[in-house]
């Protein structure tokens, strides 16, 4: 299931507010999509769907996904001058000896309306991870299918080849040779009776002593 971005054109500036007032099923996949531009891993999600679960502010979220090494390498490519301002001071506050409190003094920028005590974010993380591995793995079975009917077919051609390249090249007039000249054993050069199969060693064995008789 692949977020669509509600950051219309590359390079132009987000709109926070609009990000902060999103339903929540897709708060989350919207913020990966925007600010770090990619779908959301399952481990990441559910990071900061549990932060969510705790009372930790959207507007918070947001920050700490801007700030983390991946948000900083694509800050260019989702501009916002309030979210920067924002994170500088979440910067600021985390190197204060505060604890919890020290949240306080970040602002919150998101709508009341999605102040919603009751909502299972962990729940809608995992459902979320579960639909996009339904989606994914069918995609995954069709290219290695059709990678083993490839390696088939090759393998087909390879014994077919090493069949016509073994078939013994021999003129009609020496098809058959005679049975005596097959018979003796001074017509064929001899043969270790170790290096034939152990099915074979008996039979050849009989050979040898009706030949000798």
């Amino acid at each position: 299931m692949k977020a669509q971005s509600i950051t219309k054109e590359s390079h132009t500036e987000i709109d926070l507010h609009q990000i902060l007032a999103l339903p929540h099923e897709e708060f989350l996949p919207q913020v990966f999509c925007i600010l770090l531009g990619r779908d959301p891993d399952p481990f990441g999600l559910l990071h900061y769907a549990l932060r969510l679960n705790k009372k930790i502010s959207r507007t918070q979220i947001v920050v700490e996904m801007r700030s983390s090494d991946e948000g900083i390498a694509r800050a260019r490519a989702a501009p916002c001058q309030e979210l920067d301002a924002l994170t500088r001071r979440y910067l600021l506050l985390k190197k204060l000896p505060l604890g919890r409190w020290r949240w306080h003094f970040l602002r919150r920028l998101e709508p009341r309306s999605v102040a919603d005590n009751t909502f299972h974010w962990e729940q809608r993380a995992t459902a979320y991870v579960q639909s996009a591995i339904i989606t994914t793995v069918p995609k995954e079975l069709d290219q290695r299918l059709n990678e083993l009917q490839a390696e088939m077919e090759r393998l087909r051609t390879d014994l077919h080849e090493s069949g016509e390249s073994l078939a013994p090249q021999v003129s009609p007039s020496a098809a058959t040779p005679p049975l005596e000249q097959t018979l003796n054993p001074a017509a064929r050069p001899f043969i270790p009776a170790h290096e034939l199969p152990w099915t074979a060693r008996s039979i050849y064995h009989q050979l040898l002593w009706q030949l000798s008789a």
